[in-house]
């Protein structure tokens, strides 16, 4: 996330890393009500971080320590989701259930938003396949 100093004292930068670290912690403790949880929470967290960073190390609360640490855990659990999506993706393609596996693909999506990440790239075009697989189209099994 980009943030800038701008006009903002001090205090106020302080203020607005403290709401996005608590947000950040309640997204990652809240991750499995809704699977854009984990990713909220990284950007929150990086938001938090990005915000301290403006600082002088001197003003940094002792929250900060734990930062690195959250966003860590944030990134092992997104991954640890992911690749079970993934997995039950694979086992419903192989099986022909092109509907529960064109949901895995929304689910997974729905937990990496970022178009630019490798793992939704992965996704939608795994998932423009199933659409084409769906719709009658003669591609082999990984659409090659």
């Amino acid at each position: 996330p980009s943030v800038s100093r701008g006009d903002r004292l001090d205090s106020e930068i302080l203020a607005a890393a403290e709401k996005a670290w608590g947000t950040g912690r309640t997204y990652l403790r809240e991750y499995q009500i809704a699977d854009e949880n984990l990713w909220m929470s990284l950007t929150f967290f990086k938001r938090s971080k990005a915000e301290l960073l403006l600082l002088d190390k001197t003003l940094l609360p002792s929250w900060n320590r734990e930062l690195d640490t959250k966003i860590g855990e944030a990134e092992g659990l997104l991954d640890q989701e992911y690749r079970h999506v993934k997995l039950n993706f694979v086992k419903f393609y192989q099986s022909g259930d092109y509907e529960q596996a064109d949901r895995a693909i929304e689910r997974a999506i729905r937990m990496i938003p970022e178009r630019e990440d490798e793992r939704h790239q992965y996704m939608r075009n795994q998932q423009k396949r199933i659409r084409n697989l769906k719709s009658g189209g003669s591609k082999g099994r990984w659409g090659g």
